[in-house]
């Protein structure tokens, strides 16, 4: 049996705003969900070990992957830099599809999955009002701010930008765009609130209807 740590690869498929994350050591697989701000579509193979040694040198902060035509793929977060050679993830191996209710877990005594959260737009939550056109979009600290337009973006001295690019002109972030929805504040009842917290309530409530 091959060392899973030594052969494992792992394959990122960006489809909208979710990013797929699968290791498979050809005996074993794992695969989970997460949400980003894909800006081209894509998918590519690197080694599972190097990328885990990667991550937990990282800042707790939005990281940026990039990839060019020969799969060289930059790593990047906050000031941490890290350059990687992939290779294609056409040719990686997709797990197969597991019905939940026909899969049994065998020797284990709690079995978890992963559910993909309910995908929101900042639209459709002022059109539900939970957000207002208008207000003050803050950072977590400090006094500036900027606008929320009625469709969904963000007025800043005059120029528009979507959430993702704005938060990183005002914050002065070296990559073009963070995530917005970790970045921005609105204040409620006289406290800022992260418009993460305010999307997970709605999501929340999207589920009891």
């Amino acid at each position: 049996m091959y060392d899973p740590y030594s052969v494992l690869g792992i394959s990122r498929n960006a489809s909208e705003e979710e990013i797929k994350l699968t290791a498979n050591d050809m005996e074993l697989g794992i695969e989970t969900i997460i949400e980003g701000d894909i800006l081209e579509k894509g998918i590519v193979a690197i080694d599972a070990k190097i990328f885990s040694e990667i991550v937990r040198k990282l800042p707790d902060n939005d990281v940026a992957i990039e990839t060019d035509a020969n799969f060289q793929t930059k790593i990047t977060c906050e000031k941490a830099k890290f350059n990687i050679s992939g290779k294609s993830g056409e040719d990686f191996s997709n797990l197969p599809y597991i019905e939940k209710e026909d899969y049994i877990a065998d020797n284990i005594s709690k079995a978890i999955f992963d559910e993909r959260p309910i995908r929101v737009t900042m639209e459709e939550m002022i059109a539900a009002g939970y957000f207002q056109a208008g207000e003050k979009m803050f950072l977590k600290k400090g006094e500036v701010y900027a606008i929320l337009t009625e469709d969904a973006k963000i007025r800043y001295r005059d120029e528009i930008y979507d959430l993702h690019h704005g938060a990183a002109v005002i914050k002065g972030a070296k990559a073009d765009r963070l995530n917005g929805f970790t970045v921005w504040y609105v204040e409620r009842d006289g406290y800022r609130v992260s418009i993460d917290e305010i999307r997970e309530k709605y999501r929340e409530d999207k589920l009891k209807r």
